[in-house]
């Protein structure tokens, strides 16, 4: 469903619970970790979005791109899952006869989601604990797709690709080509 930014239903959608305004500060690069009451400490250096984007203008964007190509979040979500479960640290591996897979990164630590809301033994735990970067290469496009493990849960239960300022956004439209999403 495409909604209008303002509507009370969309902007319900992206706090899941959490106010935009703390969002936006868990969010931001630098930020101090003993800032307010909230109890969230796990302050990104990177951040997720730049100092002066806003939480919901980012997603709004990126989510009427997503539907108007006829897509949803779980199909990238699924997509760049599919390509961690089939990578191997230290290797680079080929999938399916077109793509280039690889751990550029491993971290000694993990990131957390800014909405806190994950149990470490969900199934789906790697996704929701950010502790790599992954490289997918399009061999025939040559063209790459860089991103956190992190990423995955962020799209699939948040509808965010990072803020278009944050140096780990995945941009939707390049991860459809490289990806070959359809």
């Amino acid at each position: 469903m495409l909604y209008s930014i303002n509507d009370p239903e969309f902007i319900a959608m992206v706090e899941k619970g959490v106010p935009i305004e703390t969002l936006e500060r868990r969010m931001r690069p630098n930020i101090p970790r003993q800032i307010s009451d909230d109890t969230w400490n796990d302050y990104s250096k990177a951040g997720f979005l730049g100092q002066d984007e806003s939480l919901l203008e980012v997603i709004h964007a990126d989510n009427t791109f997503i539907r108007n190509l006829g897509l949803r979040h779980e199909d990238i979500a699924n997509r760049l899952l599919y390509f961690v479960n089939s990578s191997e640290w230290g290797r680079t591996i080929v999938v399916d006869k077109n793509y280039k897979v690889e751990v550029v990164e491993s971290t000694l630590g993990h990131k957390k989601c800014p909405w806190d809301d994950y149990d470490i033994g969900d199934e789906d735990s790697i996704e929701r604990l950010g502790g790599s970067n992954y490289e997918v290469k399009n061999m025939e496009l040559g063209e790459s797709l860089s991103f956190p493990d992190l990423i995955i849960h962020l799209i699939r239960k948040h509808c965010f690709f990072e803020g278009k300022q944050s140096q780990y956004r995945v941009d939707p439209a390049q991860a459809v080509r490289v990806l070959e999403i359809k």
